[in-house]
């Protein structure tokens, strides 16, 4: 490895990319991630308001948490994915450069049950992205603004 950059192509084996690369462009290795070994890599688009993303990095482990019918007296809280390694992160600027309204993507290695869920959660609730510090909580745990709906679960 010259610096950072794959001087031997056998090195690239069995990775993948954060983005494209040209043909014959040079690579460098911090663009080359690990293939999932759960099966799905699934990307969540987010502003820096909803979790942590800005202070996360390929290799980190994070919960996702859907909040579903915010405002409303069924609002309640759940883990769609617990421990979901992250494999890429991808950052931009706000408009203007605050970083208040700044769109951010995280790609996730998730197994093919957490992908289902977690596409319905993206498409029907607000969505936090929590760094994951120890302990699987279970897709069990929820908050709900009324408790006792959460008692036949």
């Amino acid at each position: 490895v010259l610096g950072n950059l794959i001087t031997e192509p056998e090195r690239a084996v069995g990775k993948v990319t954060s983005a494209a690369i040209a043909k014959g462009s040079l690579i460098d290795q911090k663009s080359l991630l690990s293939a999932t070994k759960s099966g799905r890599e699934f990307s969540i688009g987010i502003d820096a308001s909803h979790g942590t993303v800005a202070s996360l990095n390929s290799g980190d482990r994070v919960d996702v948490l859907a909040s579903f019918d915010k405002g409303s007296a069924d609002a309640r809280t759940v883990v769609a994915v617990s421990g979901a390694r992250v494999l890429a992160v991808q950052k931009s600027e706000g408009v203007f450069g605050s970083s208040s309204n700044a769109l951010q993507n995280v790609t996730l290695d998730v197994s093919p049950e957490d992908s289902v869920f977690l596409a319905f959660a993206v498409r029907n609730a607000d969505i936090d992205i929590v760094r994951s510090t120890g302990g699987k909580a279970s897709k069990k745990t929820a908050v709900s603004s009324q408790p006792e709906a959460l008692e036949d679960e």
